[in-house]
């Protein structure tokens, strides 16, 4: 019965290797989500492709309620330190991978940027909580979060390249089956 389960895993390892040398790998994803000051909550299910990208804009100027200030200033009304967004992730049923159960789960943020220009001074941070998961099983969901803050500014040039104006980023959710 071991001997079984094994060359199953093994089948299934090399089908999916022989995907990821191909090239047709599939993944199933979200594109953009619009954030302000409470929790944005969305979903992304991973099929065999095991690694998705997701573009997120958290301050559009002309939708955004609330202006990111530095998180050294007392929020006035109309103002936050931080923005937060969460994203349940749910590792797909796939027939290729029988017998795994549990695989790592990644999640990595790239691409900071401010009116499309590349984290102008390094002020804007996109930091994943603590309590991020590390493992998925399949037919699973977890949940992510990520909170966005602005650095103070230490001159008015660095405040007014991001005052103000749209902070996009992206979030690369990766699977890897142990």
């Amino acid at each position: 019965m071991k001997n079984l389960k094994g060359k199953k895993l093994v089948l299934a390892l090399l089908v999916l290797f022989a995907l990821a040398v191909s090239g047709s790998t599939y993944a199933y994803w979200a594109s953009e989500v619009n954030g302000n000051n409470q929790t944005v909550d969305n979903g992304v299910n991973i099929g065999t492709g095991e690694e998705i990208t997701i573009d997120i804009t958290v301050s559009d100027p002309e939708t955004f309620s609330d202006k990111l200030v530095p998180t050294t200033v007392t929020p006035k009304s109309g103002e936050t330190n931080s923005i937060t967004v969460t994203y349940t992730v749910t590792w797909e049923d796939d027939a290729l991978l029988d017998g795994v159960v549990d695989a790592e789960v990644l999640a990595n943020v790239q691409n900071i940027k401010v009116a499309n220009v590349e984290n102008p001074f390094g002020l804007i941070s996109v930091e994943a909580s603590e309590t991020n998961p590390s493992t998925i099983g399949l037919g699973e969901t977890v949940t992510f979060t990520f909170t966005v803050e602005m650095a103070e500014p230490t001159n008015i040039e660095q405040y007014n390249a991001v005052a103000n104006k749209e902070i996009t980023f992206n979030i690369t959710f990766e699977v890897n089956p142990q």
